[in-house]
């Protein structure tokens, strides 16, 4: 674990934090996606559906008592017979750069293994600076969707 990671604690989502996480999303589009917001906004009602249908695989990560960072995941069937996929892995701008980033896809790896998954599977728009976070933690290059690389791992 990262030194810089203290006093940190995980605990399921629960309703009361979508607006935690809408907000989130819809930042990092302004910041990241910025031409995509217009799709994004006009698309809310089914990103609200996904994390809906996936909040109980929905982590969120405190730093005391403030929400530092969350990550959802959801079962991807038809991915290469079947994968894990990651939805999203999201740390709060005040947050970063400490190893939550880490310490979540590491949560995501143990919630799948522990599902039955074997395969891990994210996609990540090619300007988003997570790839080097993804590459790190041992994700592969699997092929790219338009803007958007695919990364898969098979963990051992």
């Amino acid at each position: 674990m990262d030194s810089y990671v203290t006093e940190t604690t995980l605990r399921p989502a629960v309703p009361a934090d979508l607006p935690v996480i809408f907000r989130a999303e819809r930042d990092y589009i302004k910041a990241i996606e910025p031409g995509q917001e217009a799709a994004w906004t006009a698309a809310i009602d089914r990103s609200l559906d996904l994390w809906i249908a996936n909040l109980g695989r929905t982590t969120m990560l405190l730093a005391g008592a403030d929400v530092a960072g969350f990550m959802i995941w959801t079962p991807a069937p038809g991915y290469r017979g079947g994968a894990a996929t990651l939805v999203t892995v999201q740390v709060l701008p005040a947050y970063r750069r400490r190893g939550y980033g880490r310490v979540l896809l590491g949560v995501f790896a143990e919630q799948a293994a522990a599902a039955g998954y074997r395969l891990l599977h994210l996609d990540v728009h090619k300007d988003n600076p997570a790839r080097a976070l993804y590459e790190r933690a041992g994700y592969q290059l699997a092929g790219s969707n338009g803007d958007y690389l695919l990364y898969d791992l098979a963990p051992a």
